[in-house]
């Protein structure tokens, strides 16, 4: 079941008189061998569309930290779709193996700033578009 092969870790900001600090990588990640992987920042619009791919051997996690997003995730074995709303508010770390893919939309009226780490080196022959918005 695709609701398996994902996982959810919730997130909790601190909080003080200088602003917040959140955690989006601990020892709780499932996999996580970031020996040649890389972290990165995305910015995506409100309305606009980010991912519509998945990876044939990249594993991702992400974190958003600022908006939020609808997430529409399909596993590509079985055509299983799995929808989530993720938002800076309920922080969260959504770990995504390969195999499944994953297209985020921009909710609301700010932009969605998200975090991801991937446990491979980019590799454009890695990625497969498909439509699941």
């Amino acid at each position: 079941m695709l609701r398996d092969r994902i996982c959810l870790i919730s997130r909790k900001p601190r909080n003080d008189h200088k602003g917040s600090f959140l955690k989006v990588l601990t020892e709780a990640e499932k996999n996580l061998n970031t020996g040649s992987g890389e972290v990165y920042v995305t910015i995506t619009k409100p309305g606009k569309l980010r991912g519509n791919h998945y990876h044939k051997t990249t594993n991702e996690w992400f974190t958003v930290v600022q908006g939020h997003a609808d997430l529409r995730l399909r596993d590509m074995e079985t055509g299983e779709e799995f929808n989530l709303e993720l938002s800076a508010a309920e922080p969260v770390t959504l770990f995504v193996p390969c195999g499944i893919a994953h297209a985020f939309l921009t909710k609301g009226d700010e932009d969605m700033i998200l975090i991801a780490c991937t446990d491979l080196q980019y590799d454009p022959s890695d990625d497969v578009l498909c439509q699941l918005f």
